[in-house]
């Protein structure tokens, strides 16, 4: 009896059944192997479907001379099919005949070898009961034969990326139920964020791709500065590219804070240099899944995808629904500067500011070093709100034996308020390193912060520390009417003035 089955022809198999199972892909203009291909009659189906070049192995004389008869444009060839051609395949077919072979994994791997990058091997196999990872010999009709578990299955297809397709035709006399796999070299995946500046990108890919995902990120800010910097190498003209954008936007030579990632892209695109981008991204890939956050314009997404293909990877474009949180660089020093000038043409009321004046009281060695973080000397007070007072003080020699205290003195009324907040910062720069800091001091607060009602800013009031029932008075915090001129000179005469409030004793 004949196996495969034609219109004239009647066979034990069910052809036209197994061939809409298999699900093969689109063949035109692809070159195409059946091994294995009894009379060829999927041989005869890629011819069919446009496939460039048609090979069917089987190892009956019979058959091949019976398939070469009927379908004379393709190439038939009568050996060994595990003897495998030397070309490679966009598709390969293995039908119900993986358990003939002497090494079955090993057979897989070697089909796998003659695929084209976008290949696919199709596999039609029965698969043994049993969650073990092992080859199981089961009995058939004809002979007894090793079949893998789906456990044992997924071990060998471990390096690839594939798919059960689904069930196969089942024949009389099959022990085991027959499945569709399809297995294709696996190529990296290139995860893309390539979303405006402010929609999220960075805080998705650090959700997604964290150490613990094994997936190397390469974030576009970073590169861009680290290649501004000179810590990072790039291509001559992609680093002319950065290095006009930096100058562009510099402002006090404070470049890292203004640099404009999104500018970067733009004047990347403008000079044709994307390609170079691309380029200079995948040089730090190592052909390994990973992720790219950058922003791109929407209409070069698909520029970028087509790109990463062409150097092996999956791209995976992903989008999301967010409104961006911030403007661009750019735009927002425009609008800084158009408040600016705004802000000159209003000059402003005397009549209804106040300003803060700050008195050093001038008493020799305190024995504590201090400093008023606020308010701040010239700080204009507008309305009848709470005055905040905050800063430090520190003894200099031994901790003292009772808490410290801040008292806010005014005639003969005073308040007192034990210090409140512990000031880790202020004390390793007193002691420089916690091996110098005194015993007992770690545990100490040292910083203080109290509202001042308004009623106490009338007449001004004494602040100072108390240091074991020692008072210590600091400075003297009233309220003027007169203006403090905003110029250079200004800024830099109270720049200093408050550098000697923090260090002087």
């Amino acid at each position: 009896m004949h196996y495969q089955t034609f219109p004239d022809q009647r066979g034990g198999s069910k052809s036209a059944d197994k061939l809409a199972a298999l699900r093969l892909p689109d063949l035109s203009g692809k070159r195409f192997l059946d091994l294995g291909c009894n009379e060829g009659y999927f041989c005869g189906y890629a011819q069919f479907a446009g496939a460039a070049e048609v090979i069917g192995i089987d190892r009956s004389a019979e058959a091949i001379h019976k398939a070469q008869r009927r379908f004379p444009d393709c190439q038939f060839v009568q050996q060994n099919w595990e003897t495998l051609p030397d070309k490679k395949f966009d598709v390969v077919l293995l039908a119900s005949a993986l358990h003939y072979a002497s090494n079955q994994e090993d057979f897989i791997h070697r089909l796998m070898q003659i695929l084209q990058p976008d290949g696919v091997l199709v596999l039609e196999i029965g698969m043994a009961p049993g969650s073990q990872d092992a080859w199981v010999s089961v009995s058939r009709s004809i002979d007894q034969r090793l079949f893998p578990t789906r456990k044992k299955l997924m071990t060998v297809l471990k390096p690839y990326a594939w798919k059960i397709i689904g069930y196969s035709v089942k024949q009389a006399g099959d022990p085991l139920q027959r499945y569709v796999v399809h297995v294709q070299p696996k190529k990296p995946f290139i995860y893309l964020l390539l979303s405006k500046p402010g929609t999220g990108k960075t805080t998705i890919a650090r959700s997604l791709f964290s150490h613990q995902s094994k997936i190397q990120l390469i974030s576009g800010d970073h590169t861009y500065r680290m290649v501004k910097l000179g810590k990072l190498t790039a291509p001559t003209e992609l680093h002319a590219v950065i290095a006009q954008c930096a100058r562009k936007v510099d402002s006090n030579d404070d470049t890292d804070r203004v640099f404009d990632c999104a500018e970067v892209i733009r004047q990347v695109i403008a000079k044709g240099l994307l390609p170079v981008l691309v380029d200079f991204w995948a040089s730090r890939l190592k052909h390994k899944d990973a992720a790219v956050d950058s922003f791109v314009p929407e209409e070069y997404h698909e520029m970028v995808c087509q790109l990463f293909e062409k150097k092996g990877y999956i791209p995976v474009l992903l989008s999301w629904r967010i409104h961006t949180s911030m403007s661009s660089a750019s735009d927002s020093h425009n609008q800084v500067a158009q408040y600016e000038k705004y802000l000159a043409t209003q000059p402003p009321n005397i009549n209804t500011h106040r300003y803060v004046h700050i008195q050093r009281v001038r008493r020799g060695k305190t024995g504590v070093r201090w400093h008023l973080d606020y308010p701040v000397h010239g700080e204009p007070y507008v309305g009848d709100q709470p005055l905040r007072i905050g800063g430090w003080a520190v003894p200099r020699t031994t901790l003292p034996q009772t808490p410290l205290q801040l008292f806010i003195r005014q005639g003969s009324k005073v308040t007192k308020q034990v210090f409140n907040r512990r000031r880790r910062d202020v004390l390793l720069a007193c002691f420089k390193t916690t091996e110098h800091m005194p015993a007992g001091f770690a545990d100490c607060p040292v910083g203080f912060k109290v509202d001042l009602q308004p009623e106490w800013l009338q007449q001004g009031v004494t602040v100072g520390v108390i240091v074991d029932e020692v008072d210590i008075p600091l400075a003297k915090i009233s309220l003027r009417r007169n203006s403090y001129p905003r110029s250079a000179a200004y800024a830099l005469i109270n720049w200093w003035r408050r550098i000697l409030l923090r260090y002087q004793s």
